[in-house]
């Protein structure tokens, strides 16, 4: 494929994904991961992600950290973080075709979660299990950049205002995040030409977080959500059959 193309492509994936979190209130990494290992093979789809998230996050935070409570969620934050080295380490020391194929199967059947449960009530996470549900994000993070879904079942089960979970959330993935570009680093992982895409990309995905937000609140939110989770699903059908 041209090297223009593939860059123009790449900016295309991490815009719509910047798009996807601004409707859904989720989503980038996972949107992310699911277009540009096709075009960037794994590694290089995870190293592009690493950086973009921390521009996400750190947008959508800076709009809700008044209502942060520091208190809350606070087991949720710190087990993401210790447990974020670990998927790191099964993401470089595992074979690439097995970490496609895990990857589909995360991204089937969480896709099948959102769309067949999707009107069904929420679980009703205790607090107590805040360590676990962060853990488990952390690892998932360090792994495929999916760290989303465990965070989010678990902060929507809280008794929390909504500000303050949207704040703790991006909190969670923001993180984790400056951890995972730093091991990135350390790693050989973080070329030139990623940072180069990385900063050819801020203006496209700042927009499209700003058209998100205005197409919020003029389309039906569930319906974006189930066109959104059934393209991730025949994605990840794709990864299962062709890793």
């Amino acid at each position: 494929m041209n090297s223009d193309l593939m860059m123009v492509l790449t900016i295309g994936a991490i815009a719509l994904s910047g798009f996807v979190q601004s409707v859904t209130g989720f989503g980038f990494g996972l949107v992310s991961m699911s277009l540009l290992p096709l075009l960037l093979g794994f590694e290089g789809a995870y190293t592009i992600v690493s950086i973009m998230v921390l521009v996400t996050c750190s947008m959508t935070l800076m709009g809700n950290i008044k209502h942060y409570r520091w208190r809350q969620g606070l087991d949720l934050l710190i087990s993401s973080c210790v447990a974020l080295p670990v998927g790191f380490y099964v993401m470089v020391h595992v074979p690439s075709e097995w970490l496609m194929r895990g990857l589909g199967i995360f991204i089937c059947l969480y896709s099948l979660r959102e769309v067949v449960m999707s009107r069904i009530r929420p679980f009703n996470i205790p607090k107590k299990y805040g360590v676990v549900m962060g853990s488990i994000s952390g690892m998932l993070s360090g792994a495929f950049h999916a760290g989303g879904p465990p965070a989010v079942i678990y902060a929507y089960s809280q008794d929390w205002t909504k500000e303050h979970i949207v704040a703790l959330l991006q909190l969670v993935f923001l993180i984790p995040s400056i951890i995972r570009l730093i091991l990135v680093q350390n790693h050989g992982l973080l070329r030139t030409d990623f940072l180069w895409t990385g900063l050819l990309a801020i203006v496209p995905l700042v927009l499209a977080i700003l058209g998100g937000t205005h197409v919020l609140h003029r389309v039906k939110r569930e319906r974006l959500r189930m066109i959104v989770f059934v393209f991730l699903f025949v994605i990840g059908l794709k990864y299962l059959i062709k890793a």
